[in-house]
């Protein structure tokens, strides 16, 4: 998202959000950087972008670094499954991780739970635990995962929201 410079006529609802969610090809290039090097030393790319962008970072990859604008805590998310590298899926987390901030969550937190619920909303979704796909059909199959698109994880984002609560995780969309 693009700042809104403060000599401009129009004004943020949420103020000023600073964030980048990518993929470690993505930040490679960003950073000027070889992907082969940001896959294998995620946090310490994910840190340096964060800094240099003055924005929190969201690395996507088989675990999720989520870097502060800061100085802060780097978080690593391991819920998500090798299927969200599916077309469309980090549009769900964007489009997660905008909805929190609307809601009024910091940056980095928006960033964690949207990665968090992304990743438990895709594996349900894999295992065949999100709600029925079209037609009542059933999702996944005995003993393993299957392939999901990105319209399964948005299916499965109601259950995973639910399974947290019920889990005493301590988050609400509410707040």
């Amino acid at each position: 998202m693009m700042p809104v410079p403060p000599n401009s006529p129009h004004r943020p609802l949420v103020g000023s959000v600073r964030g980048v969610e990518e993929p470690a090809g993505d930040l490679a290039r960003l950073r000027g950087a070889a992907p082969a090097d940001v896959a294998g030393h995620r946090l310490e790319h994910a840190r340096a972008a964060a800094a240099r962008f003055g924005a929190a970072v969201l690395l996507k990859g088989s675990t999720t670094v989520i870097a502060p604008a800061g100085d802060g805590t780097v978080l690593v998310n391991s819920t998500g499954t090798s299927w969200l590298a599916s077309a469309g899926t980090g549009d769900v987390l964007s489009g997660l991780a905008g909805a929190l901030l609307a809601q009024g969550l910091e940056v980095g937190q928006a960033a964690a739970v949207a990665a968090f619920l992304h990743g438990i909303a895709a594996r349900r979704a894999a295992a065949g635990a999100a709600e029925a796909g079209p037609a009542g059909a059933a999702w996944g199959r005995a003993g393993g995962e299957s392939p999901i698109a990105a319209g399964d994880v948005v299916r499965g984002l109601p259950a995973a929201i639910r399974s947290v609560r019920a889990s005493g995780a301590g988050w609400s969309p509410a707040g």
